[in-house]
């Protein structure tokens, strides 16, 4: 009865996204507001002290070790090519846009990275080159410097094609079916080491409910289901064909 009482109710999906639009529209401002407040202390401080001072964008500092085992990215150490007691700086966010006018569309071309932003986890879904010039997709899982690189860079878990349902009418509207890329004799996802430069944009991505639903009821949320190997590899996600992210770049924004 709840399927036949919403099922396509156009005036519903509509009052949708206008709220998830200004949910992310206040977001975003507070975020924007926060930093104008940041740049504005760091010049002050500038002007007192004579001379121009670099702002600090990595605040936190943890071992490799450590990074592995707080952001559950198994492999982390190997990626990186880095000892367990290597200091490593990290943060919530990365910024991706043009580097000969980095401060503008500052807040619009960000990945974010974060445990907890607002109170609830946020790691965004984005698609990018890797070293072959392959177009791949991945979720962000963090963004990290080390101490004498002073260069950001995204670690991001990697998601790959997988085969459609059939008679899956979002596959029909060319909505994109994912899986983790989790290597045939691996239990972890596969890491990636992005450069900023690669970075083709955010893509938006949704769980595959139906799936999720079958294997776990009507009342389980993806939070909830337990983190295994063998549910691992059988999450499924969508890229979003009915929400656009920024993947084509605006030509007045480059």
């Amino acid at each position: 009865m709840a399927y036949k009482a919403t099922n396509k109710r156009q005036d519903q999906f509509v009052e949708q996204l206008l709220v998830n639009q200004q949910v992310a529209a206040l977001l975003l401002d507070e975020e924007e507001r926060q930093a104008a407040a940041a740049t504005a202390a760091e010049a002050t401080s500038s002007a007192s002290t004579g001379r121009r001072r670099r702002t600090l964008h990595f605040p936190a500092r943890s071992t490799a070790r450590q990074l592995e085992c707080k952001r559950n990215l198994p492999g982390l150490r190997t990626l990186l090519k880095v000892e367990a007691s290597t200091a490593l700086f990290h943060c919530d966010s990365i910024y991706y846009g043009s580097p000969s006018a980095p401060r503008r569309g500052r807040v619009a071309r960000t990945i974010r990275a974060a445990p907890s932003f607002h109170g609830s986890p946020w790691y965004d879904w984005l698609q990018y080159h890797g070293t072959d010039g392959t177009k791949h997709y991945g979720q962000a899982a963090l963004v990290v410097q080390s101490w004498t690189g002073r260069r950001a860079r995204l670690v991001d878990r990697r998601a790959e094609e997988a085969p459609p349902r059939e008679g899956c009418v979002l596959t029909d509207y060319e909505c994109q079916r994912l899986r983790w890329a989790v290597p045939p004799d691996g239990n972890a996802v596969h890491l990636d080491f992005v450069e900023v430069t690669s970075i083709v944009g955010w893509v938006a991505v949704e769980h595959d409910w139906e799936d999720l639903c079958e294997r776990h009821g009507l009342l389980v949320m993806p939070n909830e289901v337990p983190s295994t190997t063998a549910e691992l590899r059988a999450a499924r996600f969508f890229v979003n064909a009915f929400l656009e992210g920024d993947v084509e770049a605006d030509s007045d924004e480059e």
